[in-house]
């Protein structure tokens, strides 16, 4: 079963557009990578020797070809890949020179090293699926700094990227349909009440398999049917502020500050972004193999050596693989100390109340898969010493349900009792949270 727009699994690779067939028609096109070939598919069920694959298209709406790269040029490239002539398009430290010098091109970051980093980020967006989870990237700036700048760039660069509004419909439309790049300029605005739930799904989504949710929804037909909507993906928020906290605790910060240099906007030159992404896409056909075998060997070797834990962990992992892929492993470790630098700045810490909540409920939970319980009851099962001296049970009640929401500890509001509000807690949530803050175990 692959993804139409992006896919990396089993050793192939898969990447879909559709095109213009005739005045009236549009047809689309599937590009698939395996075992040292690069064949082509127009049907969403087809087979590759002994293999057959289904492309879950469904209603999902590709990107156009024609705007995305120059498709003389990547037909031709795959017949000289086939035939097995020398090739200069995807070497992969070429490539990632030409990204990082536009990058230099056009806006202007704090350090040497961060254009290094986003360089390989940016790269990235087209192998995000091989990794288990992909750090947000926070471009916080103050007014004048250039952010809209290098959220132009961003969006020239990355895989199927799209700035929309910080919504649940654009956010499916862009990762679920497109595997995109979100883009969201003026991130301030999660910081608001009423975009408390779609931040809570945000937060979730730096995991393959987290930030999903099931909807209703009505076919052509009128047809009443649900579906899971996938969140999972590469996304960028630009503020002039903070985001929430735990938000911050998954995005790699690049900071920019004002330039005294005047910049060409990206659209107000020459630039041919569709060459440069024609690179890109030829990079992923060829060098997704080898990418995936270097995340699995150094997850390993990074877990065996416990030098660097968790969070932390799963963020710097990616661009740890992406940085040495790509021929820059001379960077490396300039690059593994700012991000440290910067982590502990994004790096949201615990309250030991906050731990000895999650901890009460953790513990609830080792006999019961799920729970109901009101604030109440988990005061009960805290040390009052946790407490601040003169608070009644209302207030300390009221102190654990705000640690319960800001922790994103409950699965779900349950009804109210006669004098209290209550929570469903399951054991799999509360375990992933305990595994996260507490143990410090990358899942």
């Amino acid at each position: 079963m692959l993804h139409p727009s992006l896919e990396i699994k089993a050793g192939v690779a898969l990447v879909g557009f559709r095109y213009r067939a005739s005045v009236k028609h549009e047809r689309v096109i599937y590009v698939i990578a395996t075992n040292g070939r690069i064949h082509y598919a127009h049907d969403n069920i087809f087979s590759l020797g002994d293999q057959q694959y289904v492309v879950e298209r469904g209603g999902r709406m590709l990107m156009p070809l024609a705007g995305r790269l120059h498709p003389e040029t990547l037909w031709a490239f795959i017949d000289d890949y086939n035939s097995g002539k020398p090739i200069d398009l995807a070497r992969p430290r070429v490539v990632f020179e030409q990204v990082q010098t536009v990058l230099t091109k056009y806006v202007e970051l704090e350090t040497a090293i961060d254009y290094a980093i986003v360089t390989a980020w940016a790269i990235g967006t087209y192998f995000f699926p091989l990794f288990a989870a992909y750090p947000f990237l926070h471009v916080k700036a103050p007014k004048g700094s250039g952010k809209s700048q290098l959220l132009m760039l961003l969006a020239e660069l990355c895989h199927n990227a799209v700035k929309a509004r910080p919504t649940f419909a654009a956010l499916c439309d862009t990762v679920d349909a497109l595997r995109g790049t979100y883009l969201i300029d003026q991130a301030d605005a999660l910081t608001r009440w009423h975009h408390e739930e779609l931040a809570d799904i945000l937060t979730d989504s730096y995991k393959r398999g987290g930030g999903k949710r099931r909807l209703r929804e009505q076919d052509s037909r009128g047809r009443w049917r649900t579906v899971e909507r996938e969140t999972y993906g590469p996304k960028v928020f630009a503020s002039t502020r903070e985001l929430p906290a735990d938000l911050r605790d998954r995005c790699l910060v690049v900071p920019l500050i004002r330039s005294q240099q005047n910049f060409l906007a990206p659209d107000e030159e020459a630039e041919d972004w569709r060459a440069l992404r024609g690179r890109l896409y030829a990079l992923l056909l060829t060098e997704h193999t080898y990418v995936a075998n270097t995340y699995e060997l150094r997850k390993r070797q990074y877990r065996a050596a416990s030098t660097i834990t968790g969070r932390e962990l799963e963020l710097w992992l990616p661009l740890a693989v992406l940085l040495e892929c790509l021929g820059a492993s001379d960077v490396l470790d300039t690059a593994r100390t700012r991000f440290a630098a910067q982590y502990q700045f994004a790096e949201y810490r615990l309250s030991a109340f906050d731990e000895e909540v999650i901890k009460a409920v953790h513990d609830a939970l080792l006999v019961q898969e799920r729970l109901v319980l009101a604030p109440t009851d988990i005061v009960d099962l805290m040390d009052a010493a946790l407490f601040r001296v003169g608070l009644d049970a209302i207030q300390k009640a009221v102190a654990v349900g705000r640690a319960i929401r800001r922790l994103n500890l409950a699965s779900e509001q349950a009804t109210r009792s006669k004098h209290h509000v209550r929570y469903v807690f399951e054991r799999g949530k509360v375990a992933r949270v305990y595994a996260n803050y507490i143990q410090l175990i990358i899942p």
